[in-house]
């Protein structure tokens, strides 16, 4: 997991139409076992019913190398 500070903008109630806001940029990287259950506490954890809560894209990834290892696929995750 990584955490960003950055700078955007959308439909928060009107607020900051063209004017970029600060938000917070959260990636997340696992298995594909585990997708539903990470989605599942994202939204438990954030979700407030509010503009600005923010949204999820998942978006797969054909491979994983650890650079250091040349591990490869599911044991490069972790």
């Amino acid at each position: 997991m990584s955490v960003y500070p950055v700078q955007g903008f959308g439909r928060q109630q009107g607020k900051g139409k063209g004017v970029l806001m600060p938000k917070m940029k959260v990636e997340v990287f696992t298995l594909d076992i585990e997708t539903e259950f990470v989605l599942g506490t994202i939204l438990d954890v954030t979700r407030q019913g509010h503009f600005g809560d923010g949204k999820i894209a998942v978006i797969p990834v054909d491979d994983v190398i650890r650079i250091r290892t040349g591990e490869k696929g599911a044991k490069a995750v972790f």
